[in-house]
This record gives structure tokens, sequence and C-alpha cells, in this order.
């Protein structure tokens, strides 16, 4: 392919390369029958594809009607989008922990997609779960970049395997709603790199995604879009990125600009950015060779990817609907349950309340809002399942627009006192799309809270349902005697809920975020969703359990955490190398038995603590994690990797390190869970390197056993010190120190200890380091 993509580039114009890097329409690549370069129509898709009729066409975009009123979530756009499979939102399906699970729902989106033409999805969304009133934080997967990275890998794997580019978004920090098209993301480099790069370093990595998509915001005073060091010196010459770079919709403010950091294609349809590219070549600010690089990227995305001309199988709605329904299982995550649940075979009446049990709201708003194909009532499947001589009741508890009415609230209250137990359907949702699209509240919908009180008041046995996006406030907690989170867990969500209910199957999801107790607790409290133009990540390093951890704050539930139906014992640790050497990795096995009487699934959660390293490191950090399925009785193995990266730290002033030491490995059933620990020594190659000046501390200098011997064999050799004087305590003496090393002799030794010399001492120690490393190597 290499060879026919070059003869096409040497025969395009200027005019027509520039027109390469813009759409055509709103959702569809430019074309060039002439020269062989089919159209690609994109689509999006982060938890199923969303695509509205006629929406790819040139003509339907120029409609000033359809593109300046244009909305994803009114019944009018609802009405125009294509119905496809609502699988689980990514704050949903992430609480599977279950990579496989997730390649399954990509390849079921892709064969959706196959069916209308679409060969590139915009998906998925990965970007941290920095705060739980993001807006778009129903879009991605979790707090940890290890977690989100690999469920987003996972989902590449999925879709791509079908024949669909995957697209993962959006590169880079954007992490909150609020001005989003100039709010400046302010990230220091260890937090940018160990957290909000890592997940996508991953998911590159290990899904080898075709195409991803810059963000809207600045980071660190650059336009995403537009951003050299991301596009280029990270995406492509760091982590070996070949695919396209593409711009979220309307996201380029300088096409010229964006060209030149590394960005290839700019959506929607553009005529500045097509004057700018042919102007900017024309004067020299623009290398033509650029331009070329974005033609290579882009035919290739075409060839390969481009539906025209190829037939498909029609879609099996009905299978990827039992898909959604065994995802959505996977997803529900069991927070409290004080013995209600599941609930009893000889149950004889049954109170459902709210009216999200008959109108769920299981899927996100914006440019995720999407047609279902078939939805489950999750009032008619707790009805089919329940047993025999069950009485099941129904009220609504509040208006289907969520607002209070006193009728129906006394109506439920009522059947939840008459009832033996009483289940609560509640949620908390998103608002119109607008600047700031943040969610305003932890809260719940009012109206659904007050029904939870009011039931808890005379129900003992009542069991909380809820849908959400994102974490909710329950200061109910204490006296639910169950709750059950569903997120927004896609089309299949009543079905899953009945058989949760019911005991049919075990629970089995973790959450992926920490839940607080309080909005004043989050780690980005005092800075989300920033103001003026401004967004500071002020938490720096310690996003999500890591802050928690480091304050000793309580939260609600912690990261990780989800109870089952079963009881799970870990046991018999090991690893496969007393000692790790750097470069290399090493396994760590554990045995997981299934104690209880169902079968179940357990997610086996890997930590590593660091706590020797030179920088402030959390307490602990996620480093894998595996989801086994056992049933009752049952033991296995299970086994985890870690590789180099996941000793390591990110040094502003040198990249990638770690430091030898003993680090704990740490094996539990969540971040607060800690079943078992393991110390594992670690020989690093690659520790921080030092590098000697004449305002050195004690504390650095002594740090380096190469610099100490140097340093005393100097002052010996002036005679400023014998050598039996040297020792343990003549160290620790040199550490309280508090000035530098010249500073500190010059003041010390009266004229013995002059400036030469300082420089002298510093530059033998300096030479004796590279000698080392030059050794190392």
């Amino acid at each position: 392919m290499k060879k026919e993509i070059e003869a096409i580039i040497e025969r395009m114009t200027l005019e027509q390369k520039a027109t390469l890097c813009t759409g055509a329409t709103h959702w569809r690549t430019a074309a060039f029958p002439e020269l062989g370069i089919p159209s690609l129509i994109v689509a999006d898709g982060t938890s199923g594809l969303r695509l509205q009729a006629g929406s790819q066409d040139k003509e339907e975009n120029d409609l000033y009607e359809n593109v300046m009123f244009f909305s994803f979530d009114s019944p009018e756009a609802i009405a125009r989008t294509l119905p496809s499979t609502c699988f689980p939102a990514g704050s949903a399906i992430a609480c599977s922990w279950d990579t496989a699970l997730i390649e399954e729902v990509g390849s079921a989106i892709a064969k959706e997609c196959k069916a209308h033409d679409v060969g590139l999805l915009l998906g998925p969304g990965l970007n941290l779960r920095r705060h739980p009133l993001a807006g778009r934080g129903f879009e991605y997967y979790a707090e940890d970049p290890v977690l989100s990275g690999e469920m987003a890998a996972g989902m590449v794997r999925g879709i791509q395997s079908q024949g669909v580019a995957a697209c993962v978004k959006h590169f880079a920090c954007n992490n909150a709603d609020y001005k989003r098209t100039w709010i400046d993301s302010i990230v220091d480099p260890r937090a940018l790199h160990e957290i909000y790069l890592a997940g996508f370093e991953r998911a590159i990595k290990k899904g080898l995604p075709r195409a991803v998509m810059g963000a809207y915001n600045k980071v660190n005073g650059v336009q995403s879009c537009q951003n050299p060091y991301l596009l280029t010196d990270v995406l492509r010459d760091e982590w070996g990125f070949d695919g396209v770079t593409m711009s979220d919709w309307v996201a380029v403010k300088n096409p010229a600009e964006a060209c030149r950091a590394g960005l290839d294609l700019q959506m929607p349809p553009s005529a500045s950015c097509v004057r700018a590219i042919v102007a900017g070549v024309q004067d020299g600010s623009i290398p033509e060779s650029r331009v070329d690089d974005c033609c290579r990227h882009l035919i290739e995305l075409a060839l390969t990817y481009s539906q025209e001309g190829k037939e498909h199988q029609p879609v099996d709605f009905a299978a990827h609907h039992q898909l959604a329904r065994r995802a959505a299982a996977e997803c529900a995550v069991l927070l409290k349950n004080t013995g209600v649940l599941p609930l009893a075979k000889d149950t004889r009446s049954l109170a459902v309340l709210g009216a999200l049990a008959q109108y769920p709201q299981f899927n996100g708003t914006g440019c995720a809002a999407m047609n279902p194909q078939c939805s489950d009532i999750p009032l008619q499947e707790i009805k089919a399942l329940a047993p025999e001589g069950c009485a099941v009741t129904y009220a609504p508890g509040y208006t289907r627009d969520y607002r209070h009415d006193d009728a129906l609230l006394a109506e439920a209250v009522a059947a939840a006192r008459d009832a033996q137990a009483a289940v609560v359907f509640a949620g908390a949702f998103l608002p119109p799309e607008d600047d700031d699209f943040n969610r305003r509240t932890l809260d719940l919908e009012p109206a659904t809270a007050e029904l939870i009180e009011e039931v808890l008041a005379v129900q003992p046995n009542t069991v909380v349902v809820v849908y959400n996006a994102e974490s909710v406030a329950m200061p109910w907690a204490d006296r639910a005697a169950g709750i059950l989170d569903l997120w927004f867990s896609g089309e299949g969500s009543g079905h899953a809920a009945a058989q949760l209910l019911w005991g049919e199957i075990s629970p089995s999801g973790k959450l992926p975020v920490t839940m607080p107790m309080r909005i004043e607790d989050t780690p980005a409290y005092l800075n989300f969703p920033g103001e003026g133009d401004y967004h500071y990540y002020c938490e720096g390093i310690y996003a999500g359990y890591r802050y928690y951890e480091k304050k000793k704050i309580e939260p609600l539930y912690p990261f990780g955490h989800g109870l089952s139906y079963s009881r799970f014992t870990y046991s018999a640790p090991r690893v496969s190398v007393p000692q790790l050497v750097l470069p290399g990795q090493v396994t760590v096995y554990c045995t997981v038995q299934n104690d209880g009487q169902m079968p179940a699934a357990e997610v086996v959660q890997l930590y590593v603590a660091d706590r020797h390293a030179k920088l402030a490191r959390p307490e602990k950090e996620l480093k894998a994690f595996t989801r086994v399925y056992l049933q009752p009785g049952e033991s296995r193995e299970v086994q985890l990797t870690l590789e180099t990266r996941d000793f390591c730290y990110y040094d502003p002033a040198c990249g990638w390190v770690a430091d030898s030491g003993v680090f704990e490995l740490l094996i539990g059933a969540s971040s607060a869970d800690i079943r078992l620990r393991i110390d594992l020594p670690v020989i690093s190659d690659r520790p921080a390197p030092f590098v000697m000046t004449t305002d050195t501390h004690y504390v650095d200098l002594f740090d380096d056993p190469v610099a100490t011997q140097v340093f005393y064999d100097y002052l010996v050799e002036k005679g400023l010190l014998q050598r039996e004087q040297i020792s343990a305590e003549l160290t620790e003496h040199f550490k309280v120190i508090f000035w530098g090393m010249a500073q500190h002799l010059d003041g010390a030794t009266g004229d013995r200890f002059t400036p030469e010399m300082a420089s002298e001492v510093t530059d033998r120690i300096n030479r004796a380091l590279e000698t080392r490393q030059q050794t190392a190597r």
C-alpha cells in the first residue's frame, strides 16, 4: 500500500492536498475518485453508534437551520438518529473491569457501523475522571490511568477487529466542560505524564488505534489541536503513533499552526483551513513535506477503512441486545447489602417505586445521545422474574420528568409500608448542553431523593437502585438495606437489574472511581471547573484515590469497591523472581477461592507502593488487575504481570525513573481491602541521574555512593580531612548542614577551600558519574 500511497501523493496538486486535510461534510472526509481516494464516513460512538439520517450528506449539512440550530438531544434529533444498540456508557462499563467484555462490545458497535457504511468511529473517550461533576465524565472510564488505558485498549481492539477504525479522544486534559474551547488546563509535568497522558499511552500502545482526536482546551497555554509537544513530541516521537491525528469539531483556531504542530485532519469542512495550508506552503512557513505526511496518514486510513462498495452482513440486533444485557449486569455495583439482597424467593409482596422503573434513563446526552434499538423496562423485568405468588406493586412516587407530586409520593409511601420489601428507583441526570455543561451538585434529582427518604422512614427492607452518570451523594446510605448502582448501563439495564435483585446472577461490578462523602472532599474541589480562562490542576499527581489515601479522608465508597452475593478468599501469594532487575518483568501469583454458594466473578487488583522514591509518591497505585469467574468452592491461581514502567515515576528533570529499593506489592479486592502483601527488592537501571553543582546540598551528594567516594577522596587529598575521620556519623553530620557544598566549606575552612577547589571537586564527581553511566550502558 505504501507505494500506492506515494504514487497518489505525487499526482496531487497542493490544493488537493490541502483539501484532503479537512472534511467534505460534517461527517465525511474528502474523496478524490480520479486519484483513487475514497471517502470515509465518521460517526460518534462511545457507547453505541450515534448517526443521524442524512448527516453525512453535504446538502443536509449546508442547510442553515440544520447547523445553526443543531441539537443532539432534542426530540427531533433523536427521531432522526438511526436506531442502534445502546451499550453501557464508559463510566458504567469500566465497573466491569473486564477487557474481554469491552472488546465484545466494541466489535458489536463496529458491526452496526458497517451496516451504515461508517468507517471511523469517534471513540472511545478515555480522559481521566478527575471530578464527579464533569459533564462528559459519563463517557470516560476511570480516575486511574491503568484502568482507563486497559479498558480503552480493549474497546479499540474490538472496534478494529471488524474493519472499522477507532479514534481515542479527547487528547488531552479535557476534564471539565466550562468554557471548553478556550479554557487553559494548567498541569505540572509529573501529573501530566503520570496521570493524564498515561492512560492514552497505554491505550495507544496496547490497542493501536488508527486515529487520535485532539481536545478543545489548551494545555499549559497551547491549544491541544495546535500543540506540537502533544501531537508530535509525545504522541509520535515518544509513543510511536503512526495513525491520523484529527481535531474535535471546530476545535482549530489557527489551521496553519495546527498543521505545523502535527494535526492531520481538521473537522468539519473548513475553507479557511485549505487557504491557510496552501498559503503556508507557498510562503515557506509550512513545509510541503508536512502536508505530504498528513496525506499519507489520511489516504492510508481511507483506503483501509472506507466502506464504499463493500457488502456487509445484516446486524443481529437480538444478539447485540443480549450482549447489552450481559454487559449491564457486569457493570452494576452492589455498594451496600445488609442481607436484603438477593430478594428472598418466598417474598409475597414487593413495592417497586419511582417513575424510573417504568421510564429508565440509561444513556448520556450530547454527542453520546442515542436512539436505542430496544429497551428493557425494569418494572416489567422485575415482574417477569418474580417468584410465583409474589405481588409486585408499582407506584411512580414522582412525575415522569422527576418532579414532586404530593399524591404520587403518598401513594408510593403507602405501597412501601404495606410490602415486605421496597425497591426505589432514583437517579441523577445531566443538564442541557451549554457553555458550562458540568453538573451543578452531587445530589440526586430532588424528587427521587425525597422518595428515598420517605420510603426509608416506613420500610426498613428498602433497596435503592440508582441510574447515574457519575458519583452521587447518598446521605441516606447508612439507612438503606441495600444500594445497587446501575450507572448509565444501557438498554439492557432493566433486565440486568431484575436478575440482580432476584439473585439469578451475582453482582460483580467494582467502582472505577472513589465515591466521596461530600463534594468538599474531592481532590479538585477548590479548582473545578476553573475560573476566568484557567483550570489549575493543583492536586498534581494526587488524583482520585491517591488523594483520599494521602490525606486520610474516608470516602463514602473507595476505588475498586463492589460487593458480591458470594465470598472470596485470597491466599498463596508469590512472585516469579526473588529480586527484579530492571529492565525486566515480574509475574505475581495468588490463589482466589469462591467460598460462597453462588457462581460469581471477582476482580483481583494489584497495587504497588513505592516508599523510597526521591520524589513524593502516592501511598499506592493500581498497576494490574484481572477478573476471575468461579463456581462455588472453586479456586484458581491468577497471575498478574508487572513491567519496568510499573516501578517508575516521572521526574521533570529527566523523564521516567525508578529508584532501587524494596517495593511493596499489594493484592486486594479494592483499594481499601488489601488481602495479601509481598515485598519485592528492585535494582533499577534508570535512577534519576545525579548532576553535581557547587551549590549541591549534602543530602543529595551523599545519596549517591560514587559522589560520596570522590568527595571524601578529594577532602583527604587536600588535607581537609583525615581518612580515619570518615564515618557514617560524619556523613550524617554533613547532612544536617543547611548550606550548599561550596558555601559551607568556604565558611567553615577559611581560605583553605577556594571557589576553584569547589569547581574542581564538582568536575571530578561529574566525570565519575558519567563514567559509571557509560559503563552501565
